[in-house]
């Protein structure tokens, strides 16, 4: 099952972080039950309404049980399983800083054109919002999409570690 298109709408909002000194890893899990965020779920009068999440680790990693049963709801129906992971904002960047692990040469590029493009250079004034530094760095993006959408990546030890961390298991076994 491939997560990267998650990546699309989450590294335009992470871009400007990553420029200005690197990734924050997620929170560790201590252990104890926690609000690891919140999910918006669509309620039978099709109103959006926030559900709290109540994971913090273990069986469904960061993301928690109810983004994990949103996940498992989906099928194999991918803009389904984007949804459920953007709509918990601990779980969608668990799963971007998970996949920005498992390309981390394309990762060191981005970081590098994003610090480049807040400067002044030929190719235009500094940039100062993330859209600017987007379209500096589309090539470096696409080539992280690349990298995560490459099944070969999917299944390295490591990069099934760093995403089973954020949904208890990689690939994702659902009840």
């Amino acid at each position: 099952m491939s997560l990267s298109r998650t990546l699309v709408a989450s590294l335009a909002l992470s871009i400007a972080a990553i420029g200005c000194g690197g990734m924050t890893p997620p929170p560790a899990d201590s252990g104890v039950p926690s609000d690891s965020g919140t999910m918006m779920m669509m309620g039978d009068s099709g109103m959006m309404m926030m559900t709290t999440d109540g994971g913090g680790g273990g069986m469904s990693g960061t993301c928690g049980d109810t983004t994990k049963a949103c996940i498992c709801a989906c099928g194999n129906n991918q803009m389904c399983i984007n949804n459920c992971i953007r709509m918990n904002s601990t779980c969608n960047m668990c799963v971007l800083q998970a996949q920005l692990g498992c390309c981390p040469t394309e990762t060191m590029a981005l970081q590098t054109c994003a610090n480049n493009a807040m400067m002044a250079s030929d190719a235009g004034p500094a940039c100062t919002d993330n859209n600017c530094i987007a379209m500096r760095c589309m090539a470096e993006t696409q080539a992280i999409l690349t990298c995560a959408n490459n099944p070969a990546t999917q299944m390295m030890p490591a990069c099934q570690s760093m995403l089973a961390g954020c949904l208890g298991n990689y690939p994702i076994a659902c009840p």
